[in-house]
């Protein structure tokens, strides 16, 4: 009797260790890099939510009153790092050059299924008031 009891709990604790696994395992669900965006776009909605996607807009900066119209696109580019494992980058242009270079920001994000970490920057934007 005594062997059953043991058998049958070494059963279910083995069977609860391998069942353990995170929510969307247990659900079938998969990490997508549809996933990773959203959870990077959270703080950045300007961005297009699809690769390949440009959103642009217009913003009045520098120059003389009322101002320079300079078009900005905005660009989501993701690369699949490994299971469950996203690099998200976020890139803006803006559409001017001063002395032959045009400002190019980016953000770069390593995105898992429960967090995002900014693991490189570049930001141009302060040449922006330089248009004229």
């Amino acid at each position: 009797m005594s062997k059953r009891i043991l058998i049958v709990i070494y059963i279910l604790s083995t069977l609860i260790l391998f069942t353990g696994c995170s929510k969307a395992i247990q659900k079938g669900n998969v990490f997508s890099e549809a996933d990773a965006i959203a959870l990077v776009l959270k703080d950045f909605p300007q961005f297009p939510d699809r690769v390949g996607e440009v959103n642009s807009t217009e913003v009045i900066t520098g120059g003389l009153y009322p101002g320079l119209c300079v078009k900005v696109d905005f660009i989501t580019e993701v690369i699949k790092q490994e299971n469950n494992k996203f690099t998200v980058k976020l890139i803006k242009e803006w559409n001017f050059e001063i002395n032959g270079l045009r400002p190019v920001s980016y953000w770069t994000y390593e995105v898992e299924p429960h967090y995002m970490v900014l693991v490189d920057t570049y930001d141009m934007d302060y040449f922006v008031p330089l248009a004229k």
